[in-house]
């Protein structure tokens, strides 16, 4: 993908953009799920089959964690994170106005359930996980 000169000093954009270009290979394949790993994050090698394990048929499934180094602040994203085909279908990065905030924002305000709308399951593992982070 390439930007136009107005476009690179916003990296949340950027981002953005390039998810949109991941999102438009992934739909162009047989793929039920789109696995997500930043690349400040490092799993344990078996993190697919513990997110499937307790997200079985969720829409999103998050792996939280500790975010401040004194370990009281909990935090959930799409650092590590599991999204079905019917999620991605229906959610596009490519939206310009997306990068007005986070990926990750954009995409849990879009998703999350609320009393009106469960229309996507997501599954959030506080705990079960230990995801290293770099610094």
């Amino acid at each position: 993908k390439t930007f136009r000169d107005d476009e690179k000093d916003d990296p949340m954009y950027r981002v953005c953009q390039s998810m949109g270009v991941v999102r438009d290979y992934f739909l162009q394949g047989n793929y039920t799920h789109w696995m997500n790993i930043e690349a400040d994050n490092i799993p344990p090698k078996n993190i697919i089959e513990t997110l499937l394990k307790y997200g079985q048929d969720a829409d999103w499934i998050s792996h939280c964690y500790f975010h401040s180094p004194t370990q009281d602040t909990l935090e959930q994203g799409i650092g590590c994170s599991l999204l079905s085909r019917k999620l991605i279908e229906d959610f596009n990065w490519s939206n310009p106005t997306i990068a007005d905030d986070t990926p990750d924002s954009e995409l849990w305000k879009f998703a999350k359930p609320t009393r009106n709308n469960a229309k996507y399951k997501t599954v959030e593992l506080w705990g079960v996980v230990d995801i290293k982070h770099l610094k």
